[in-house]
């Protein structure tokens, strides 16, 4: 956006008459933040702007420190190494009870890693029919 300077007059007047920034944004048919950044980089201050001083005075009195109790760090232990998988021989079917890995090791059905028997289980609705 430009801003010629008749614009800049024009927007020099209008805060002396004090108009906030969103007024003067539909008067100068811009957004209000274009004219609070033209106004801050021109170092004009607008009616309501709360960067500065507010006219209100400090307090004398020094702010009060809230002290947080100190927390100790806690130490957890290493994970356990992970178990290394059993080369793959025959059905994959993990026991899940015991702490070492443990398979069922039976014949595989084809195109899969497990046997029938637990295939059935993983896809229940693609048993085979009982003869």
């Amino acid at each position: 956006m430009t801003w010629p300077e008749e614009r800049v007059a024009l927007l020099r007047r209008l805060v002396a008459q004090g108009m906030s920034g969103s007024e003067i944004g539909q008067r100068l048919d811009c957004t209000k933040g274009a004219v609070v950044g033209k106004c801050r980089r021109l170092g004009i201050r607008l009616q309501g702007d709360n960067q500065g001083n507010t006219g209100r005075p400090r307090s004398e009195q020094p702010a009060v420190v809230v002290r947080q109790p100190v927390v100790e760090a806690v130490i957890v232990p290493p994970l356990a190494p992970e178990r290394p998988m059993p080369p793959a021989r025959g059905c994959q079917w993990h026991d899940g009870t015991s702490p070492m890995w443990r398979v069922c090791d039976m014949a595989v059905k084809p195109g899969t890693a497990w046997c029938p028997e637990h295939h059935a289980r993983v896809y229940p609705r693609y048993r085979e029919p009982v003869a």
